[in-house]
């Protein structure tokens, strides 16, 4: 796709689509979910340059719960089915 502008162009255009689709389906409120997407993306890669320290956990936990009420990763108490 480097060699063609207009196909790089294209690719683009479709990925910052997926970023913005992605981003309005995480919003609240007044928020526009960007500020989410980007904690999910960063607090993932951050984990992933960390594996196997038990820093990786804590990059994902404190995501987590900077995005949750209450740091499970679920807005509601879950409610047991058994």
């Amino acid at each position: 796709m480097g060699r063609e502008p207009g196909q790089a162009a294209r690719a683009q255009d479709v990925y910052i689509s997926g970023v913005r689709n992605r981003a309005a389906r995480l919003a609240t409120g007044d928020d526009d979910g960007m500020a989410q997407l980007c904690t999910m993306v960063g607090a993932l890669g951050l984990a992933r340059a960390t594996r196997d320290n038990p820093i990786s956990d804590e990059l994902l936990q404190a995501a987590r719960t900077a995005l949750t009420e209450n740091g499970t990763g679920h807005s509601e108490p879950q409610q047991r089915t058994d």
